[in-house]
């Protein structure tokens, strides 16, 4: 049976993000222009991670479209 690269890097980011889980529980205190709120540290890092990802993707699809454009 042959391993498949996806399940193993699949395993290995699963791995890590339960690493990430385990060391940040604790609470912290997030001030945001006129907002003040309390989350746990793992949820703001996977928040921001989130907000980070989509801000990449939908660049990328202005850039493509826009390539697509001058061609």
């Amino acid at each position: 049976m042959k391993i498949k690269p996806r399940l193993v890097v699949a395993i290995l980011l699963g791995i890590l993000v339960l690493v990430l889980v385990l060391q940040n529980t604790e609470v912290v205190s997030v001030r945001f222009f006129l907002w003040d709120f309390s989350m746990s540290r793992v949820v703001l890092v996977l928040l921001t991670t989130l907000i980070g990802f989509v801000c990449g993707y939908l660049v990328a699809r202005v850039l493509a479209a826009r390539d697509r454009g001058q061609s």
